[in-house]
């Protein structure tokens, strides 16, 4: 009679065991089912796709010898997924200042220049400029040049259905003197921007987006 009392208490502690088991794997299994997917996606030459694999770069384009346009360092920019934009400008070898092909005029390039965002209006003719910051360069190198580095973060775009990342309606960023007398001797030909601008002096270094 005891012996059967005990096989039937163990059979109901087993039964309890086995079930609260049971539920439990099978919580887990569901809540790891239910988890977002943690996928390594492997591109054709076996690289691991990861938080820089967003990053873009454009050339940070100024005046060179005899007037070419030439790159003087990079633009650097991600979108998150909030639509903000991480920002990074880096120059390298700015030149201390822009001199006319004939040798005849000199410019200083000043050591601090404003970052704007260049939109055009509505009628095309003119940029609307929306500063974003200031860039500092570093003391003169041995041969002249100079570096900087400048980095944020630019807040979106609110529309009248959603948020769009800010550079999405920028066409140009431009480095331009925070002083007047400081403009460029140069004037910016590109026939690409509008007429309004095209005849103003050209800032002294522009990213094209």
């Amino acid at each position: 009679m005891k012996l059967q009392a005990v096989t039937k208490y163990l059979g109901i502690f087993l039964s309890i065991t086995i079930a609260l088991t049971t539920g439990y794997f099978y919580g887990v299994r569901d809540k790891y089912d239910n988890k977002q997917d943690n996928i390594d996606i492997v591109g054709p030459n076996l690289a691991i796709q990861n938080s820089l694999s967003q990053l873009q770069t454009k050339d940070i384009l100024g005046f060179g010898e005899n007037n070419t346009i030439k790159s003087f360092g990079q633009f650097y920019y991600n979108i998150r997924s909030d639509k903000t934009t991480e920002v990074l400008f880096s120059f390298n070898n700015v030149p201390l200042s822009v001199i006319q092909a004939n040798g005849k005029m000199e410019k200083s390039i000043p050591n601090q220049l404003n970052i704007d965002l260049a939109r055009k209006t509505i009628d095309g003719l003119s940029y609307i400029y929306e500063n974003i910051g200031k860039i500092t360069f570093d003391e003169p190198k041995a041969d002249g040049g100079r570096n900087g580095k400048f980095s944020t973060v630019i807040k979106p775009i609110k529309t009248d259905k959603e948020l769009v990342p800010s550079l999405t309606s920028v066409q140009r960023i431009v480095f331009r003197p925070i002083k007047s007398e400081d403009n460029n001797i140069f004037k910016d030909l590109d026939t690409d921007i509008p007429p309004v601008d095209r005849d103003a002096p050209a800032p002294y270094f522009k990213i094209k987006l």
